[in-house]
């Protein structure tokens, strides 16, 4: 279940997923070409607490979108609600 292709939406991780992508953050010359090989760009870490993730489609998009290339979603990892490491709207840095 995709939103309508015109309709943006934000993918959503679970804590354990978090947790995994703070640490990948870190190790900054793998995160930039892996970035740029999956997404095109360099995705940037803004942390946002979204109502879809309060309300819990955020986190079917999300499987949703990672199944739809055929990746293999580990229910371990990405079962549960939608976590933000942050709080609604946190500020960001430059803005």
């Amino acid at each position: 279940m995709l939103p309508p292709t015109d309709e943006p939406y934000q993918v959503a991780q679970t804590q354990p997923v978090d947790a995994v992508w703070h640490a990948v953050l870190q190790i900054i010359e793998p995160n930039t070409a892996a970035s740029k090989e999956t997404a095109g760009h360099y995705v940037h870490h803004r942390p946002i607490l979204t109502k879809a993730m309060q309300d819990g489609t955020a986190i079917t998009y999300t499987h949703a979108a990672l199944r739809e290339p055929s990746y293999r979603v580990d229910l371990e990892f990405w079962g549960g609600e939608a976590r933000s490491c942050c709080p609604p709207n946190p500020p960001h840095p430059g803005k």
